[in-house]
């Protein structure tokens, strides 16, 4: 009934024992879990006291099921992380209450686990994660429906959600209102364009209006006439074209161009500035050159991105990387690292959380230890900023062959070979080894003051492609 340990053990209630014998029957699934904290001190009480209780007394704080793995057909293990920035008054960790609900809605107190030693779980400004793997019985491990809720990471949703606010350069015609202009058309308006300053050909020479055509007299359309001709490889249709005849006015009741000019000196008007207006092609009606719309705005006053700003965004944007541990160290159980790329100084900004899972295996007491693979992402490294905290005892140092030599450390070194991080255990008064002595949970981040630089840095000099759009 209890997987007992030197300093806690666990207890399956009866009201799990029930629950079981309907999954192992195939009669019930457990659908949800969820977990408890209390400064409650079980670990004295009849176990058999402890596998009737119902609830747990004293709770201080909500748990997060983070991972659950099978143990083989009948059993799994549940990793419970309680976040210290969510509390408001520090605590004595004694108990954790693990809850089932089943597919029909009823929710029982499945496993108790009883610690000898208190946790202090004090309040922390950060995100400060105490971790718990308890091993369980289920009887049945494919009557499982299990959702994961994994708080204190960034998953890729979390980070779209952020997204959402840009505009891709994809949706900006959509954000256009197709009464204006249709986006899918270069510069095809829907209503009429005024052109403040007129408009002028590829050359520079000022367009005629229509007015300006209605104004003219004979002699003046004759040679316009001509001159188009020159200039399009087809005649126009004679019956598309104004006609002299067709003008109201008789030609002596019209303007000369002598006379036009004289009153158009007297206007006040700047011309066309060919750098400042749209030209579009005669004959296929698009823009022959790229359009700079300053300021350009939607949906009254939105500011559209550009694909340069969305690249920004992402490229400043933290990451999450959950490596897989077994070519490396296979007694760190599950790591998560969260970082960002500073393209400028060449390093990455890091947090890495892993779960130590046993004694290191090894007779001798090597000089350091792997444990976090970064080939994916860098291609070497050329210096860091990096120790690792655990607030549990795990690191011990020593010597080579040695069994009495080790004394407990709560902090590592962090040293670097190629890609992959490693312990290190320079600097103890001589011992020339160092390995991991417990089951815990371990952060490396800055090797300044965690308040105030909770990231370490690992300057790289070179990116894995596409890291980086």
């Amino acid at each position: 009934m209890a997987d007992s340990t030197p300093s806690q053990y666990t207890i399956m209630t009866n009201a799990a024992l029930a629950l079981i014998k309907q999954l192992v029957d195939a009669k019930n699934r457990i659908k949800s879990f969820r977990a408890v904290a209390s400064d409650a001190n079980h670990f004295t009480d009849d176990q058999e006291a402890i596998a009737e209780m119902t609830a747990v007394d004293s709770v201080k704080q909500d748990g997060v099921i983070q991972d659950i793995q099978d143990d083989g057909d009948t059993k799994s293990y549940i990793q419970i992380d309680f976040d210290q920035s969510k509390i408001d008054t520090a605590y004595q960790l004694q108990t954790v209450g693990l809850f089932a609900t089943d597919e029909k809605g009823k929710e029982i107190l499945y496993a108790v686990e009883c610690l000898e030693h208190p946790q202090y779980m004090d309040v922390s400004t950060t995100m400060d994660m105490n971790s718990h793997f308890i091993h369980i019985i289920v009887g049945n491990t494919q009557q499982l429906d299990v959702s994961l809720t994994p708080a204190g990471t960034v998953s890729v949703a979390q980070l779209e959600s952020k997204l959402t606010d840009y505009v891709k350069t994809d949706d900006v015609e959509k954000l256009i209102p197709a009464t204006v202009i249709d986006g899918s058309k270069p510069a095809d308006f829907k209503e009429a364009v005024t052109l403040e300053k007129g408009a002028v050909d590829g050359a520079g020479n000022a367009i005629a209006t229509t007015k300006n055509l209605a104004d003219g007299d004979a002699t003046t359309l004759k040679a316009a006439k001509a001159y188009a001709d020159t200039k399009i490889s087809g005649k126009a249709d004679d019956s598309a074209v104004v006609h002299t005849a067709d003008m109201r006015k008789p030609a002596n009741q019209v303007a000369s161009i002598d006379e036009v000019n004289a009153k158009q000196d007297k206007l006040d008007y700047t011309p066309a500035n060919a750098a400042n207006v749209v030209h579009r092609n005669p004959d296929t009606g698009s823009v022959s050159e790229p359009v700079d719309f300053t300021k350009l705005t939607v949906n009254g006053g939105k500011s559209v991105a550009t694909s340069d700003d969305l690249k920004s965004i992402e490229a400043s944007a933290w990451r999450v990387l959950t490596p897989s541990m077994s070519s490396v160290n296979s007694d760190i159980k599950s790591e998560t690292i969260l970082y960002q790329v500073d393209t400028t100084n060449k390093c990455l900004n890091i947090m890495i959380s892993m779960y130590v899972n046993d004694t290191y295996k090894s007779a001798n007491y090597p000089s350091s230890i792997p444990c976090v693979p970064l080939e994916s992402i860098i291609t070497g490294i050329s210096s860091m900023t990096l120790i690792a905290f655990s607030n549990n005892p795990i690191f011990s140092i020593g010597q080579a062959g040695t069994t009495n030599a080790s004394s407990a450390k709560l902090y590592a070194p962090v040293t670097y070979s190629g890609t992959t991080l490693a312990f290190k255990s320079d600097g103890y008064g001589g011992w020339d080894g160092l390995k991991l002595i417990g089951t815990g949970h371990i952060v490396i981040s800055s090797d300044n003051d965690a308040d105030t630089a909770p990231y370490g840095k690992i300057y790289y000099t070179g990116l894995q492609d596409g890291i980086i759009q």
